[in-house]
Formats: structure tokens, C-alpha cells, sequence
């Protein structure tokens, strides 16, 4: 079902060729006039490249707070790891610190079984699933 004209014009979306300014345009004519005057009016929709939008909300910051370097390190440690695991040693017959912690995390198993599809087996579970579905 088609969208009447007056639910098409209900739906404005904000178009923004310089960086501050904005102006509201219904789908209709931002389309339109977005392809014409940036000389992508032939092009598919997914080949066209995307207008950035600048929200509302976005912070200002000046010259010298763009220009300043933040420096992130990733680091493959699991902060979950706990720091410090003590363990008794049989053979000192006494508690020692674990110098080495485990930092390894698993978020997804899944057990299965391969078969080669030459296979006895496999043979067997083919015939079956083929008549499963007839």
C-alpha cells in the first residue's frame, strides 16, 4: 500500500550541504533536489554517497580541544581475570601465588560432529534426510 501525498509530506528529514546549516525538505524534494544539484540524479540509491548530518546535540569544541591528541592502548587482558590466585603446592607443602593468570575468555561454543560425505555415516544420514522431505 502506497503512502497518500499528505503522509509523504508529514515526513521531513533534514538536509545539510554546509556543516551548521540546516534546512527541512520532505523526502520528496531532498531526494530530488539532492541528485540534481550534486550531479548524482542517474545513479542508483546505493551507489550514491552518503550526507552526513550533524545532531542537535553535538558537542562544540574549540580549535585547541579538536587539536588535542587522545592516546587509547587496546589490550588483550580480561579485566574480569582476578589478579591474584593462590593455590597449595603439595610438593612445597605450602600455598603459592599463580604467576601466570588464564586471560582468556570464550563467548561461543558449539560441539558437532563432521562427517565425510562419502562416508558410511553419511550415506546414511543423506537417505534419511532425503526422505524426511518427500
Amino acid at each position: 500500500m502506497a503512502p497518500s501525498k499528505a503522509m509523504k509530506k508529514s515526513r521531513k528529514t533534514r538536509v545539510s550541504q554546509i556543516p551548521g546549516l540546516h534546512s527541512t525538505l520532505t523526502e520528496d524534494e531532498s531526494q530530488s533536489q539532492g541528485h540534481e544539484e550534486s550531479g548524482y540524479a542517474g545513479m542508483e540509491d546505493w551507489m550514491q554517497p552518503k550526507q552526513l548530518l550533524k545532531p542537535d546535540d553535538q558537542l562544540e569544541l574549540t580549535e585547541g580541544e579538536l587539536k588535542e591528541e587522545v592516546t587509547r592502548i587496546l589490550t588483550a587482558n580480561n579485566p574480569h581475570a582476578p589478579d591474584n590466585i593462590i593455590r597449595f603446592s603439595f610438593k612445597e607443602n605450602q600455598f603459592k601465588q599463580v604467576a601466570h593468570v588464564d586471560q582468556l575468555a570464550v563467548h561461543f561454543t558449539l560441539d558437532g560432529n563432521l562427517l565425510h560425505k562419502d562416508s558410511e555415516d553419511a550415506k546414511h544420514q543423506m537417505a534419511r534426510q532425503a526422505l524426511s522431505e518427500c
